[in-house]
C-alpha cells in the first residue's frame, strides 16, 4: 500500500486492520500475559524470547490471539522509538524516502538502532538477548526484512502505519506535556502522514479513549478564526495555502474515523462539527486543492452531512432548490461552435418568456426523495407517460450530494410535475436552446467558464479521467 494513494481507499485498508487490532489490545490494555517460564510481558513491557518463538513464530494459539499481538506490537514499537523524523524525535518506523524511480519505500532501520530499541524491551537491556531475538526476527518470524546488511525494513506497511500512529498519540514535548494535537497538525499537510494520524485518532478513540485530545487536534486543523461569518452561504473566504485546505480535508476525515456522534457530545463538540463541514464546503466553493482531491472531499462532506443550500432537501423533506441568475426576454447567440458533436449552426433564438436554471443538477438525495414520497404515483405526475416508467433504476453513483443518474426523460417529467405541485412554482426540464442560453450568459463565449479554449479542469468529463460523477458544485469557476 502506498500513502500517495486516494486517502480514502487507504482508509478502507486501515480501518479493517484496525477492527483486529482495536479489540485485541483493548483485550490487553491491563492483561498480565505469562507463561511458564515466570516471566511473562505486562505493561512495563517484560517479557521473554520464549514468549516470541512460542506465540509468534511458531504460531499464536487459536484462542489467544491477543498474545500474539501483543508481542508483535511491543517489538515493533520499541524497535522503532530510535531515529528522528520530522516534527516526532521517536518514530522512526514511519520515516518515507523517495527513491530514485519516484517510489515511496519504507526508510531502513540500522542495525545499531535496532538493538537499541529492542534492549529496552528487556529488564537488564541484555544485548546477548536483543541479538538472538533479531535472529530469530529475522530468520523465522518475517517480522522484518534484512534489505541490505545490517538494514532492516518492515514487510507489513499497515502494521507499521498503526505503530507510528500509537507513538504520534502518545507523544509528549520537551516539558513532558502530552502534545498530540499539535504535533499532528503539524504532519498534516504531508500525505504520507494521512494514515498514520488517521490511525491516532482510532486509537485515541477505541483503545485509549481520549476524545477531548481528539478534539483539540480538530480546533488545531480548523481554527475558529477561519470560520466565515455567514455560515450557510457556501461562499468560500478566498483561497489559501494548500495545506491549510489540506488540513481542512484530513479533519473531516478524522470526524468520520472518531464518529460523528461522539465528536458532537459536548457544545465545543457540536461547534466544531459544523466548523468542520462549513469548512469542507467553503474548500470545495473555492476550488481548492487538485480536483481528484476535491471528489474526495465531496464524499467526506457528504458524509457528515453537506450544509450547502441547493444540494438536499429542507425540513419537510422537499427538494431545496436554488435558482441562478434570471435570463431576461431577449435575442441570444447560440452555436456555432465546430469542436462539438451535433453542434447547432450559428444562430440567433429568440427567448420569450424569463427563467431561471437550477444552480446544481438534481442530487441524488433531491430525486430520493420523490421516489420515496408517499405520492409517488399519483396520477397527475404520470399523465400521459407510460406505466412502466414508474419502475426506478438505481443510480450507479448513489452519493447523497452527487447529481441523479439512471433517470429516463418520463421520470424527469414526473418529478418536475411533483416538484412544481411542492414548491408551488412551475417547475420543467429546460429546452436545449435555454440550456446553451444560460451558459452563456453574460459573456457569449463557447464554454460555461467564460472562454472558447476548452479546459479539462474546469468540468468533470471524459478528458478530466475522474471517471464516475463528483459532488455538485465541485468546479466552481465552471458555473455548474
Amino acid at each position: 500500500m502506498r500513502l500517495d494513494q486516494s486517502p480514502r481507499l487507504v482508509q478502507s485498508d486501515h480501518r479493517a486492520l484496525k477492527a483486529q487490532l482495536v479489540a485485541l489490545e483493548a483485550s490487553t490494555t491491563q492483561q498480565k500475559i505469562e507463561d511458564n517460564t515466570g516471566v511473562g510481558i505486562n505493561n512495563s513491557g517484560e517479557f521473554k524470547a520464549r514468549d516470541i518463538i512460542n506465540n509468534i513464530y511458531h504460531g499464536a494459539p487459536t484462542d489467544d490471539p491477543a498474545r500474539a499481538l501483543r508481542i508483535y506490537r511491543e517489538v515493533t514499537l520499541n524497535a522503532s522509538r530510535t531515529l528522528p523524523l520530522g516534527g516526532l524525535d521517536k518514530a522512526t518506523v514511519h520515516q518515507q524516502i523517495r527513491a530514485e524511480d519516484g517510489a515511496d519505500k519504507v526508510a531502513d532501520v540500522g542495525l545499531a538502532q535496532l538493538y537499541t530499541g529492542l534492549s529496552k524491551l528487556h529488564p537488564q537491556h541484555d544485548h546477548g538477548w536483543t541479538q538472538r531475538v533479531v535472529k530469530i526476527m529475522r530468520l523465522r518470524a518475517g517480522l522484518l526484512i534484512e534489505s541490505d546488511v545490517g538494514q532492516f525494513s518492515f514487510p507489513h506497511r499497515t502494521f507499521q502505519e498503526y505503530l507510528a500512529g500509537v507513538h504520534l498519540a502518545n507523544s509528549h514535548n520537551v516539558a513532558g506535556q502530552p502534545d498530540f494535537p499539535q504535533r499532528a497538525a503539524e504532519l498534516a499537510d504531508q500525505p504520507q502522514w494521512r494514515t498514520v494520524i488517521l490511525l491516532a485518532v482510532g486509537y485515541l478513540t477505541y483503545v485509549k479513549p481520549e476524545p477531548y485530545r481528539v478534539q483539540a487536534l480538530l480546533a488545531e486543523l480548523c481554527p475558529a478564526v477561519a470560520l466565515r461569518q455567514a455560515q450557510g452561504t457556501g461562499q468560500a473566504q478566498g483561497v489559501g495555502e494548500e495545506g491549510v485546505w489540506q488540513k481542512v480535508w484530513l479533519a473531516g476525515e478524522a470526524v468520520l474515523e472518531m464518529g460523528a456522534t461522539r465528536v458532537q457530545d459536548s457544545a465545543q463538540g457540536v461547534e466544531l462539527f459544523d466548523r468542520v463541514r462549513y469548512r469542507l464546503a467553503d474548500l470545495i466553493a473555492g476550488g481548492n486543492l487538485a480536483v481528484r482531491e476535491r471528489v474526495e472531499v465531496g464524499m467526506v462532506l457528504e458524509q457528515l452531512g453537506d450544509p450547502r443550500p441547493g444540494v438536499g432537501v429542507n425540513e419537510q423533506g422537499v427538494p431545496d432548490i436554488v435558482w441562478g441568475n434570471p435570463v431576461p426576454v431577449g435575442m441570444y447567440t447560440i452555436g456555432g461552435d465546430k469542436r462539438a458533436w451535433n453542434s447547432f449552426d450559428n444562430q440567433e433564438v429568440q427567448i420569450k418568456e424569463a427563467y431561471q436554471l437550477a444552480k446544481y443538477p438534481i442530487t441524488n438525495a433531491q430525486f430520493t426523495a420523490f421516489v420515496n414520497a408517499p405520492d409517488v404515483h399519483d396520477p397527475r405526475w404520470w399523465e400521459g407517460l407510460p406505466d412502466t416508467e414508474k419502475q426506478f433504476s438505481e443510480s450507479r453513483w448513489p452519493t447523497g450530494n452527487h447529481p441523479r443518474t439512471d433517470v429516463s426523460w418520463h421520470q424527469a417529467v414526473a418529478f418536475c410535475r411533483w416538484l412544481s405541485d411542492k414548491l408551488g412554482v412551475e417547475v420543467r426540464l429546460p429546452h436545449e436552446h435555454e440550456w446553451e442560453v444560460a451558459a452563456r450568459y453574460g459573456h457569449d463565449k463557447a464554454y460555461t467558464w467564460g472562454a472558447d479554449e476548452f479546459y479539462e479542469t474546469e468540468a468533470n468529463t471524459w478528458e478530466g479521467r475522474v471517471g464516475q460523477t463528483t459532488a455538485v458544485g465541485l468546479y466552481p469557476t465552471g458555473r455548474q
